[in-house]
């Protein structure tokens, strides 16, 4: 299977460093449960972690998808009413 899309020089880089950034987060991830896992041998303490970083995560899609919604919602009714004084005058 060919992908065209990697025949372009700065589409290989971007998707390069893509995977470079996705997979070091993931080793950061992986390397700051150890940590805490070997320092505290505990595994309520790794679910802490865990949560600790998955709540701000969350809050933050929750929050910037609702305000996606109303600045949409927002935006629709302003291009609305415009095309409709557009329409009026025609």
């Amino acid at each position: 299977m060919r992908f065209d899309a990697f025949s372009s020089g700065p589409y290989r880089r971007f998707w390069l460093g893509s995977i470079a950034s996705v997979g070091s987060t993931q080793l950061y991830f992986i390397g700051m449960a150890w940590l805490v896992f070997e320092l505290s041998n505990s595994a309520l303490d790794l679910g802490l972690l865990g949560a600790a970083t998955a709540v701000p995560t969350i809050l933050a899609t929750l929050v910037g998808g609702l305000m996606d919604n109303v600045l949409i919602i927002k935006l629709r009714k302003e291009y609305l009413s415009v095309a409709h004084c557009g329409l009026k005058n025609y």
